[in-house]
């Protein structure tokens, strides 16, 4: 049964709530859930990784990265584990997701921390050793400032609220979380649909971050070759963007199985050092278990 985590979540007092804006003038699809993990401060049961993938990041207050993977290339599995890295150095999350819904972030959460396959977190398959250890970690989410709101469809007006409203609920806002960056889907026109992802960042990077004195992660997929649509714009903003791509065969077999399975390119960085071409930082990926950490670095010092 799918609902099977989703009740041992609420059982332990994970809140939930679905708020319908317009429903007798819009079409379902911009319902909006809203999703609070809520409680006193509680220490994680899950092992912290040894590094996960932007911990090296200096994460400073209206600055925007942004991570850029093709499309099913783990760009909401590398912001869920970046989300709980934050929560775990005590920062407050807003994760604005258009990819998943509550359920299926829950799950994903309780697969990445208590390091279970999701597909048994979902189904609610487990033994009683592996309900235990499932307990613990949303004890540990309960206790967690994380707000995640499922927005299929981003209004720019609409998300900007949203954080304002935010904000102001947890009294302390430390980073904004956007899963992913794209349009509406309403232009056929390409330099329209590229303009409207411009002005989208600009949103995020100046009228959020730069406004509210909030740090932001985004998302955004890569085209076929590799690059961010309208990459002119997300580049004027963003302080830092990096790509995450798959290892082809023969990277794997050089660098060997321990440097994983995902290199992690710097492509822009306004604050630091940028990856020449050729290098990169080695990733282990298992989608699994909802889990990137950085693997063995193939070189002796990592190029970032």
């Amino acid at each position: 049964d799918e609902t099977a985590i989703v009740d041992v979540g609420l059982a332990a007092g994970v809140q939930s709530r679905v708020e319908q804006h317009g429903a007798a003038r819009d079409p379902p699809r911009t319902a909006r859930t809203h999703h609070r993990f809520d409680g006193a401060d509680a220490v994680a049961d899950a092992e912290v990784p040894e590094r996960v993938v932007a911990a090296r990041l200096e994460r400073e207050f209206v600055e925007l990265a942004v991570f850029g993977a093709p499309a099913k290339g783990a760009k909401s599995m590398l912001m869920l584990n970046e989300a709980v890295d934050l929560l775990k150095q005590g920062k407050s999350v807003m994760y604005i997701d258009s990819e998943l819904s509550d359920r299926l972030f829950l799950c994903r959460m309780v697969s990445h921390l208590t390091k279970i396959e999701f597909s048994k977190v979902r189904s609610g398959r487990y033994g009683e050793d592996e309900a235990a250890v499932i307990q613990g970690a949303l004890e540990w989410m309960r206790g967690q400032p994380l707000i995640h709101i499922y927005m299929p469809i981003f209004n720019q007006q609409e998300v900007y609220l949203a954080v304002k409203k935010t904000a102001h609920k947890l009294g302390r806002l430390d980073i904004l979380i956007v899963d992913y960056i794209k349009a509406t889907g309403d232009n056929t026109d390409a330099y329209a649909t590229y303009a409207e992802l411009g002005r989208f960042v600009d949103v995020i990077k100046n009228n959020i971050c730069g406004d509210m004195g909030i740090a932001g992660l985004a998302a955004a997929q890569l085209t076929a070759a590799g690059k961010l649509a309208d990459s002119a714009k997300i580049a004027r903003n963003a302080s830092v963007i990096m790509t995450l791509l798959d290892k082809s065969p023969a990277e794997i077999e050089r660098d060997g199985i321990e440097c994983g399975n995902k290199k992690l390119c710097v492509v822009l960085n306004r604050n630091g050092p940028q990856t020449a071409e050729g290098e990169w930082i080695d990733i282990m990926f298992d989608g699994n278990r909802i889990s990137l950490e950085e693997a063995k670095q193939h070189v002796a010092e990592t190029p970032y």
